[in-house]
């Protein structure tokens, strides 16, 4: 009579890979099926901005730097518009590129949501009109 020998690392690998081989044999529903009575999924539409360029204003740009109030850790311009101080992040105007130790004195479009109607927060420079 002929003995067999089970050795356990050996025994281990075999019913690891019969419980395996059981689990693979189940099937998996159709998920890119929709159920009957449910409408298919849709993606979303992409939002697409409809950017126009607002009035032209004067901005006097200081020496200063301020942090902004923004999740991220940003520097923003101390700025005035309309005889109101405001704070711009630093890379917010297009075409313009302020030296710190420089007061500028600029016109600039605010680009305006025509969707929203409202300031991206995004400027377009028009011109430089005084450095010192």
């Amino acid at each position: 009579m002929y003995k067999i020998n089970f050795n356990k690392p050996l025994f281990a690998i075999l019913a690891s890979s019969m419980l395996l081989g059981v689990t693979a044999c189940q099937s998996m529903p159709n998920i890119s099926m929709p159920k009957l009575g449910k409408k298919p999924l849709q993606a979303e539409p992409i939002y697409v901005a409809d950017i126009v360029l607002g009035e032209l204003k004067t901005l006097e740009i200081s020496t200063r730097r301020e942090p902004c109030n923004s999740k991220k850790p940003m520097q923003c311009m101390l700025v005035k518009m309309d005889n109101k101080f405001i704070k711009i992040p630093y890379n917010a105007i297009k075409g313009f590129v302020a030296n710190p130790n420089t007061r500028y004195k600029i016109t600039a479009y605010p680009l305006i949501d025509k969707n929203y109607q409202q300031a991206t927060g995004q400027w377009q420079l028009q011109k430089v009109l005084q450095r010192k």
